[in-house]
């Protein structure tokens, strides 16, 4: 649903969810990362060692933002 320009990870998919305001990728090997800062206090591992070197500034990560506003949208249904 997000495409090349917008996908952000090393993964080719997975699952977003949202348990208490923290926004949580799960990866298709099960594994569960944080995508914002509620889900780093709940105690999940952070999403950088899946998420794709930014392609200008390569000592950088990709932008997550699309992630954790449509993480965020399903935290308010």
């Amino acid at each position: 649903m997000y495409g090349k320009k917008t996908w952000s990870l090393t993964v080719p998919s997975g699952i977003l969810s949202c348990v208490d305001q923290a926004v949580i990728f799960t990866a298709p090997d099960g594994n569960q990362y944080a995508v914002n800062g509620f889900a780093i206090t709940a105690g999940y591992p952070s999403i950088d060692p899946i998420t794709l070197p930014d392609p200008v500034n390569p000592c950088s990560k990709r932008y997550l933002g699309v992630l954790i506003y449509d993480g965020k949208r399903l935290c308010s249904q």
